[in-house]
């Protein structure tokens, strides 16, 4: 519930959480296959997110998107991934 965000961080995958960041050695895709696919969402070939943490999302006006985090971080929403993240937006 701490998890903020996954991002690649080569060669490791970074983790970042409401205070820390740590590295870890699994791929970004053995994460997302590990992770519960209703609360971490892969929305950037570079980035998975904990959806729980979304406060706020703002149109880039190419199909791509910044999503506001919890803490305030910016983290960009490809428009590749829209099918993954296109749930957000349903209440």
């Amino acid at each position: 519930s701490t998890i903020l965000f996954i991002q690649t961080d080569r060669p490791y995958t970074a983790v970042f959480s409401i205070n820390q960041k740590l590295l870890h050695d699994e791929s970004l895709k053995r994460l997302e296959e590990l992770l519960d696919p209703k609360v971490f969402i892969r929305v950037h070939r570079s980035v998975i997110i904990n959806k729980n943490h979304i406060i706020e999302m703002s149109s880039r006006n190419n199909g791509d998107y910044d999503g506001i985090l919890s803490n305030g971080q910016s983290v960009r929403f490809s428009r590749h991934y829209r099918k993954n993240w296109n749930a957000l937006f349903i209440h």
